[in-house]
């Protein structure tokens, strides 16, 4: 059943249709049996030779009726009812609402229970049939013992009949809802316990079979055991025993005709499925109609199973087939292009490791310049500490020049005191020389007048007054050159006290070029020598780095020869696989591989 017409058989169904169905799917077949079974014993039964006339006849024909009709409008429906209301509302519930599949499951078992209660139904509306049929016939006529005994084992094949024929209309109903229900999906943990849920084929066809030409025989055996008993062995019942015989052999062979059909019908189907299997694709192939009713279904229902997983295989395949097309197409380009890439790569690599050695090399000789950066660096902080004990040294003679400047000043000025001193003595000196120069001129002028006895004196009058005129000479000229010392005193006392001034001021400057410039220069070579030291540790880690690079750049630059080796090895690897999955993939399709 298609989605749409199982939306359009939803749409119309009610929780009374499958008891609608059961019912009304034997009316016409129950009524047209019953009918010629009760004429087929009518006339075996001789009642047309005991006197029997037309309108008695009529009778028969007019009471049979009102008697099938009875049974099967008035007991029937109660019997179906009886049997078939509570599935019918579970099948109704199946179609309408959502079930799981163990409640699936118990539906299944229920509904394949059907057909067994469809016999005690047909049964049953026989039997109130026969027992009606029977009582109206000896109500109405006079029949004898015999052929009442006839017509009850009749009855009895006849009821086995209907029986047999109820059980297979209903079970062909039973087993499409059975086969729909088992479409949605069953509890298969308890259907691989359980297997199925009626009689075993064997069972059923021995039941059949064997039941109907068991009948057929006891009723030939009671019919000719009578016809002996009232020793009416003529042409005519010889005849009549035959019609028995063909008649009990056309239901026993009709029968297995249609037991052994619907057994072939079974293998008909298994052999379609199995030819669409071997033409259609595996995830198109179809399935089975499973209603569990005996093992044929059961095995419908395992080799669905297996088409089932060879389907969901087959899909599989088909997408991961896809896949891998794709995947395979784009390893290709991939593989390709990785081929190039590696090419490339590695002589990038190449130049690169070019460019590594050469700046190897490079780095080598900065870390030379470094390392006689760094020795000039402490050079220089030797240099600076040495210079700065120098100019400690300096300033220290300066400080000794400055101290002894001072020294010499106050010497100077006590010279210039003792000058100031000898001034006063020159004074008086210069002073008893000028009054000497004028008493020895007044001698003179004196002995000039003694005449002659006064030359003597006037000589040395003379001698005084050129002697004191001499040494007033030499005082002037001792008194210049005091005085010229006096000034160059002075004048040194003022220089002295100048130089010693320049001598404190460059003391100063020398301290403080000390404490800040050589301090600066002294840290600055410590600097300079630190940071020469940690430039010269980075670059020998640099350079084993480098190395390091250099060695990694010739393993990558192997590498990549071996990627490119093993990616034209993948590229061609994946061309053979994309041919498998083509061949797998029509394989699937059912296509001829070459």
């Amino acid at each position: 059943m298609t989605e749409n017409t199982l939306n359009t058989f939803t749409a119309k169904i009610t929780p009374s249709t499958f008891t609608h169905d059961m019912y009304m799917k034997g009316i016409i077949p129950n009524i047209f049996l019953s009918l010629i079974i009760f004429l087929y014993i009518f006339y075996i039964s001789g009642l047309l030779d005991s006197g029997f006339s037309q309108q008695d006849f009529k009778d028969f024909i007019l009471i049979s009726t009102i008697v099938v009709f009875g049974a099967q409008f008035i007991v029937g429906p109660f019997t179906n009812y009886f049997v078939t209301k509570d599935v019918s509302l579970r099948i109704f519930n199946f179609y309408t609402k959502k079930t799981n599949a163990v409640q699936r499951t118990d539906l299944l078992k229920s509904i394949i229970a059907i057909p067994h209660k469809a016999c005690f139904v047909t049964v049953v509306t026989f039997i109130f049939a026969f027992t009606g049929e029977l009582i109206a016939l000896l109500g109405r006529f006079s029949i004898s013992s015999s052929i009442i005994t006839f017509i009850c084992v009749s009855g009895i094949q006849c009821i086995f009949t209907a029986a047999i024929y109820s059980m297979n209309y209903a079970g062909t109903i039973c087993s499409q809802k059975a086969a729909d229900i088992s479409k949605k999906g069953l509890d298969e943990k308890q259907i691989l316990h359980d297997k199925f849920y009626g009689p075993r084929l064997t069972v059923r066809v021995t039941m059949t079979l064997i039941g109907c030409c068991h009948s057929a025989t006891l009723t030939q055996t009671v019919y000719f055991v009578l016809a002996m008993a009232d020793n009416e062995l003529t042409g005519q019942m010889f005849f009549k025993m035959g019609l028995v015989l063909l008649v009990n052999s056309i239901i026993c062979i009709t029968t297995g005709f249609f037991t052994i059909k619907r057994i072939s019908n079974a293998f008909k189907m298994i052999n379609s499925l199995l030819e669409n299997f071997t033409r259609e694709p595996l995830d198109k192939s179809i399935t089975l109609p499973v209603d569990l009713n005996n093992e044929i279904s059961y095995n419908f229902f395992l080799i669905n199973r297996i088409i089932n997983f060879i389907s969901e295989i087959s899909k599989d395949t088909t997408k991961y087939s896809k896949e891998l097309t794709a995947s395979i197409s784009n390893l290709s380009v991939i593989s390709e292009k990785n081929a190039e890439a590696s090419v490339s790569q590695s002589d990038y690599i190449k130049e690169s490791l070019d460019y590594m050695n050469n700046a190897n090399y490079i780095l080598n000789q900065i870390a030379e310049k470094i390392t006689s950066v760094r020795f000039n660096a402490e050079k220089t902080k030797k240099t600076v500490a040495d210079g700065f004990q120098i100019l400690k040294a300096t300033i220290n003679k300066m400080a000794e020049i400055s101290d002894a400047n001072l020294d010499t000043i106050t010497g100077i000025k006590k010279l210039s005191e003792k000058i100031e001193n000898v001034w006063s003595s020159i004074n008086t000196i210069e002073t008893i020389a000028e009054k000497t120069r004028i008493i020895a001129f007044n001698a003179e002028l004196e002995a000039s007048y003694a005449g002659e006895n006064g030359e003597k004196f006037h000589i040395v009058a003379n001698e005084i007054r050129r002697l004191a005129s001499t040494i007033t000479d030499s005082i002037k000229e001792i008194k210049e050159r005091i005085l010229a010392m006096q000034h160059s005193s002075d004048n040194l006392i003022i220089t002295s006290e100048a130089g010693t001034q320049k001598v404190r001021e460059g003391s100063d400057i020398y301290i403080n070029l000390v404490e800040e410039q050589f301090n600066e220069v002294k840290m600055s070579s410590d600097i300079t020598a630190e940071a020469a030291l940690k430039i010269q540790n980075t670059t020998e880690v640099q350079n084993n780095l480098f190395n390091e690079i250099t060695v990694s750049l010739k393993e990558i630059t192997s590498g990549f020869s071996s990627l490119s080796e093993s990616a034209t090895q993948l590229y061609e690897i994946s061309h053979k696989i994309s041919r498998s999955s083509d061949i797998l993939t029509s394989i699937n399709n059912r296509e001829n591989v070459q």
